[in-house]
C-alpha cells in the first residue's frame, strides 16, 4: 500500500539541499529568497511551480486622531496615507528587496484571480 509521510520543514535552504539528496519529494511552501530561487533554477533534478498566492503589505493604523497615550497618529488622516502610499515605490520592492520574484500589487485584487479581470478598468485605471 502507498505511503505518504509529512515531515515539517522551516529552513528554506535546508529543504533545497533535501530535495537535491532525494530525502524528501516535495517542499510545499513559498520561497521569497532570490538566492535560494536561483539554486533551484540551476539545479536541473528540481522543479518548480509558481504561485500567486502570497503577498506582503504594508499596514497603517488609521486609529485616532490620537493614541490612548495621547500622541498624535498622523496615519490617521485619509491624506497623509494616500502621500505615504504614493512615496512607496513598489517596482524597487519588488526588483531590489524580491529579486525581481515579486509584482508590485497597487490594489488588494491579486491580478491573477478572476475578479481582477472582471474588475479590470476600474483596477487598471486606479493602478495607473
Amino acid at each position: 500500500m502507498p505511503e505518504v509521510i509529512f515531515s515539517e520543514e522551516p529552513s528554506s535552504t535546508t529543504a533545497i539541499a533535501r530535495l537535491e539528496a532525494g530525502e524528501i519529494d516535495v517542499y510545499a511552501f513559498s520561497i521569497t529568497d532570490a538566492d535560494i530561487f536561483q539554486q533551484v533554477l540551476s539545479t536541473a533534478a528540481l522543479d518548480y511551480e509558481r504561485n500567486f498566492g502570497s503577498y506582503a503589505e504594508i499596514t497603517f493604523n488609521p486609529v485616532g486622531p490620537t493614541f490612548v497615550n495621547g500622541k498624535l497618529n498622523p496615519f490617521s488622516v485619509p491624506a497623509v496615507r494616500e502621500a505615504v502610499n504614493w512615496l512607496i515605490d513598489r517596482e524597487h520592492i519588488a526588483e531590489e528587496i524580491y529579486g525581481g520574484m515579486a509584482l508590485p500589487r497597487y490594489l488588494p485584487i491579486n491580478s491573477a484571480f478572476p475578479d481582477y479581470v472582471r474588475l479590470i478598468e476600474v483596477a487598471r485605471a486606479l493602478e495607473l
